[in-house]
């Protein structure tokens, strides 16, 4: 189970239609944060320059501030009560990463990098 969270930009404070909304990233127990990147946002640090332009909502509508989503992403770890067999590791396309967090396999299509952290770089939709 996980969570993705948007950033609304220029959200009208009457009807609450925004003019773009963006998705930030995934949320998964157990995994480094999937942080969303695309043409334009390349980074984290792109990510917290285009926060100043809009409101973080996760997908239940709840409004997240920008230090929580930057803790979402970067404060991580997890704590496997049975860890991953090599099969399975190769089944998810994933190694062990920091804090014992699972962190995706580059490939080509979706994980195009890891962050300085517990975040990785994925292009692509998320569910």
């Amino acid at each position: 189970m996980g969570t993705n969270y948007y950033l609304h930009k220029n959200k009208c404070p009457h009807c609450g239609k925004a003019d773009e909304i963006l998705n930030i990233g995934k949320s998964s127990g157990g995994w480094c944060f999937s942080l969303h990147v695309t043409d334009t946002i390349r980074s984290l640090d792109d990510w917290k320059e285009e926060w100043q332009n809009g409101i973080i909502l996760d997908e239940y509508d709840s409004e997240i501030s920008q230090e929580d989503m930057l803790g979402i992403i970067t404060v991580r770890s997890w704590a496997s009560k049975r860890p991953m067999t090599p099969e399975e590791l190769d089944r998810n396309h994933a190694f062990y990463g920091p804090n014992g967090l699972l962190r995706h396999r580059i490939e080509a299509g979706h994980c195009i990098g890891h962050g300085d952290g517990t975040w990785d770089l994925i292009t692509g939709e998320f569910s």
